[in-house]
């Protein structure tokens, strides 16, 4: 068998407490089943801790005549979507236990200035045997919560036009001659050619980033800040992972908090003894302790190929620019949660 590409789900079976999964589907490589595209099983591996434990029970009945790279599927989203391009496909588990194919579709149309925008427009579900169904967003998010159907380019796209033109194209061309500010990303410059759906690029790990919020579920988190030298964070978005409805979340400016981009220079004080060219601090996640400080959690990955990829977790108040080195999940919720 051939693995396929990785990607994300949130099981929400327990709304209180959701668990957050990779999934990687597994392909025939010979026989009628290899020609037919068909998806043997798929292996799920927990993202939520450290450990990464694997589940290979749930996956076994997740046998697909036809998988996402089948001429089949392809030549269906081309027929019944014509008019559109597919984005990240994706497997997701039921509460039933049976499992479907989701593939969310962005199309395009045309704005007041004659540009063509795109949008997220609908999600082409295909079952097991090859039936299929076409929902909207809206219905999509309630039929399958915890699906990460919303595309993160589309993330990522709308909050670099938010920044951009949140007053209007006078307030982008003042901004330009240097009178106003605009934001961008709070993120260090990216490679070109990057691209928030290809999730191969690991070595450019990108806003928006996935995290569950209670009372939101699965949310693409990205933050804010001044274009220029300030690492001020002035605003955090927040778009809901099924339908990619936005909230914004701001902090007074009582709170002077920094943006991730400044706090991830400081993860290396907890961690003197780390080099530089053998780990990396990633997906930066906001978070709030039950003492109201706010904060931005690392991952510290090892990114050589031959040792273990996890190596720590590191908080970083993002007010006072304090880290926190520890070694599990668990040990960070506690922290978060503060003495009983």
């Amino acid at each position: 068998m051939r693995a396929g590409h990785p990607h994300i789900t949130a099981d929400m079976k327990d709304p209180l407490h959701p668990r957050m999964w990779w999934q990687v589907p597994f392909y025939y490589r010979e026989g009628l089943n290899y020609f037919m595209g068909s998806v043997s099983k798929i292996v799920r591996i927990d993202a939520d801790n450290p450990g990464m434990s694997v589940d290979l029970h749930s996956g076994e009945a997740a046998q697909f005549y036809f998988g996402e790279e089948s001429y089949f599927v392809r030549t269906l989203f081309a027929m019944r979507l014509p008019l559109s391009r597919p984005s990240h496909a994706q497997y997701y588990l039921k509460p039933d236990g049976n499992w479907t194919l989701l593939i969310p579709a962005i199309s395009y149309k045309l704005s007041v200035t004659g540009a063509m925008i795109p949008y997220f427009s609908s999600v082409l579900e295909v079952l097991p045997s090859g039936w299929y169904n076409v929902w909207s967003p809206e219905e999509a998010g309630r039929n399958f919560p915890g699906a990460p159907l919303f595309p993160l380019e589309l993330g990522r796209l709308y909050a670099e036009s938010y920044g951009k033109f949140k007053s209007g194209l006078v307030n982008y061309y003042d901004t330009v001659l240097g009178r106003n500010n605009i934001y961008e990303v709070s993120e260090d410059s990216v490679a070109g050619g990057y691209s928030p759906d290809d999730v191969h690029v690991a070595a450019d790990n990108r806003f928006p980033f996935y995290q569950v919020f209670e009372g939101l579920g699965l949310t693409q988190m990205i933050p804010l800040e001044p274009v220029g030298p300030s690492f001020a964070l002035s605003e955090v978005l927040l778009f809901d992972g099924g339908t990619g409805a936005v909230r914004s979340y701001i902090p007074g400016a009582e709170f002077s908090l920094n943006g991730p981009r400044k706090a991830e220079k400081q993860v290396w004080t907890a961690l003197p003894t780390f080099p530089h060219e053998k780990y990396k601090a990633v997906e930066a996640r906001i978070k709030t302790g039950a003492d109201g400080k706010v904060y931005w959690l690392f991952t510290v990955v090892n990114i050589t190929a031959d040792q273990s990829v996890f190596a720590k977790l590191v908080l970083v108040d993002a007010r006072e620019l304090t880290p926190f080195a520890f070694d599990s999940q668990e040990s960070v919720d506690s922290f978060l949660r503060g003495p009983n």
